[in-house]
C-alpha cells in the first residue's frame, strides 16, 4: 500500500526522536546535569541502559 508510506516514515521519525531525548535525559539525569565531568560516563551503566531496549 504506497499510501501507508508517509505514516510509517513519520511514525519513524517520532519514535527516534523520542529515543534521542529518552537517551539523553538518561544521560543527564545519572550525572547530575554534568554529562562530561566524567570522561568514561560508566560503560557498564550505559551497556544496562541500553540492554533495556
Amino acid at each position: 500500500m504506497p499510501q501507508m508510506a508517509p505514516l510509517m516514515w513519520l511514525s519513524l521519525y517520532f519514535y527516534f526522536i523520542f529515543m534521542f531525548l529518552l537517551v539523553l535525559s538518561a544521560i543527564f539525569f545519572q550525572s547530575d546535569y554534568k554529562p562530561f565531568k566524567e570522561a568514561d560516563l560508566s560503560v557498564e551503566k550505559s551497556k544496562n541502559f541500553f540492554w533495556l531496549w
